[in-house]
């Protein structure tokens, strides 16, 4: 296909050079002679070269190719307007100008159809693909109805597309109009008899995907999304991209990972103890934290076999005889102030909890008891130890 355009781009010029060349000569029975058609190709396949356009730098039809397009007419023309002048040819600007309007028109009308049939190709080609609505009309948006109609793959196929800006509204992105606001959402449906909509907007906050979802909800649409402008990053989107909705999604905020190097600093030569040390989440915190050097570090937990279990991970061998593991229940207040005495903590990581929620919903005194009540206890008991440092850690 490059080849086949390259080879329109120079005969479209040379003819038109011709034309050029023969309206301004009539009467004469005098042509282009084969000297300027000669520098007519040499010109169009160094300006070619030179701006990139015939070594498939860019995308047919896009705004970069464009302006090479440009730029490959504009020297193609001077160059033949310097030839023909060396040559005593006798190139007027009339002349050149229509030689250089003329290339531009030919080369940018044959790629328009070349990127026409291709689209349609693809969507032909492609296999079945279910209607969907698309939210957004700006850069998202177009990003994302592009990237499903370039892929022959995609189970997508754009069919109205819906902003709340009202100078969007009589727009059409690669044939897909936009229909109107999100108060013509059932009215799309109507139209399209699409059952999934695309939140395309990247900049979308929470509250606002949080309204379209109730809103896609109300009318028993699926909702998938595009990633942030964050996760993008500038690259362009792909069907990949288009996701389901997650909760992070309608929070408006997403996970951070702990970077555990930030906080040696405190953990370095100081007394630990951590909670739930056998369990899940405090097992992998106690490896974690015995890497740092801590002067004594304390695991706490009330199941024997969990203590024994994270002892043999972060040793290879596990006694049971050390003073570092503790056997308690922090449900106890006195039992607390017993540990805080004989270990001094300086700093506590509380990873103490019951959390299997469907067994808790069946007895909410024991959640009640451990993970609020003792949690008061233990920050009670830290604030009158001196304790410098408490972190909650929850899952």
């Amino acid at each position: 296909m490059r080849s086949f355009i390259w080879a329109t781009d120079l005969l479209g010029f040379m003819a038109v050079t011709s034309v050029s060349w023969a309206l301004t000569t009539a009467g004469s029975g005098v042509g282009a002679s084969p000297t300027v058609m000669l520098a007519s190709a040499a010109a169009l396949v160094g300006s070619g070269q030179l701006t990139g356009l015939h070594r498939s730098r860019w995308p047919i039809g896009s705004f970069d190719e464009s302006t090479a397009l440009a730029s490959t007419a504009l020297v193609a023309t001077a160059a033949l307007g310097l030839g023909a002048a060396s040559l005593d040819e006798g190139p007027t600007l009339g002349r050149l100008a229509f030689v250089g309007l003329g290339t531009l028109v030919l080369m940018g009308f044959m790629r328009v159809l070349v990127r026409r049939r291709t689209d349609q190709t693809s969507r032909r080609s492609g296999s079945p693909a279910k209607s969907v609505i698309v939210f957004g009309a700006g850069t998202g948006g177009e990003l994302a109805i592009r990237a499903m109609l370039r892929d022959v793959d995609s189970p997508y196929r754009p069919a109205a597309i819906l902003d709340d800006d009202p100078t969007k509204h009589r727009l059409r992105i690669d044939g897909v109009p936009v229909v109107g606001g999100r108060r013509e959402l059932q009215n799309a449906i109507d139209i399209t008899g699409a059952e999934t909509i695309i939140i395309a907007v990247p900049s979308a906050n929470g509250s606002m995907i949080s309204e379209l979802f109730d809103l896609a909800h109300a009318h028993r649409l699926e909702v998938r999304v595009l990633p942030s402008a964050n996760d993008l990053f500038g690259r362009q989107v792909r069907i990949a991209d288009i996701r389901e909705l997650r909760e992070s999604d309608l929070l408006g905020r997403h996970r951070i990972e702990t970077d555990i190097n930030s906080i040696a600093g405190y953990l370095s030569g100081r007394r630990v103890l951590i909670t739930g040390a056998g369990g899940s989440i405090g097992s992998e915190l106690s490896r974690q934290v015995h890497r740092y050097g801590p002067s004594k570090l304390f695991l706490l937990d009330r199941d024997e076999s969990a203590l024994h279990a994270v002892q043999l991970s972060i040793h290879g061998r596990a006694m049971l005889d050390s003073d570092e593991l503790v056997l308690a229940d922090i449900r106890e207040p006195s039992r607390l102030r017993e540990v805080f005495e004989s270990t001094k903590p300086d700093v506590v990581f509380h990873a103490a909890a019951l959390k299997h929620l469907p067994l808790l919903e069946r007895y909410p005194s024991e959640a009640l008891q451990t993970n609020v009540q003792a949690t008061v206890h233990l920050l009670a008991v830290s604030m009158t130890s001196g304790v410098s440092n408490f972190i909650n850690v929850s899952s």
